[in-house]
């Protein structure tokens, strides 16, 4: 199961109740130095999809860990 969250709180929408959320609340934060990137391209007729695996070490420094199309 996948949780796009943007709050501790939207774990809600998954079916957790409020006394499961309180309890993991203390265990869990939505906030992350790693992300998946999706990126969709069309150029004439020609489609594909690109994924990358992105580390953000700091604002200005993005490192790459990952790169793939399909």
């Amino acid at each position: 199961m996948m949780c796009r969250c943007g709050s501790v709180g939207d774990l809600n929408n998954i079916g957790l109740n409020v006394q499961a959320i309180t309890s993991l609340g203390q265990f869990l934060r939505v906030r992350s130095s790693t992300f998946e990137v999706q990126v969709d391209v069309e150029v004439g007729l020609s489609k594909r999809r690109y994924y990358a695996l992105l580390r953000r070490n700091s604002a200005r420094d993005v490192q790459i860990l990952n790169f793939r199309w399909e």
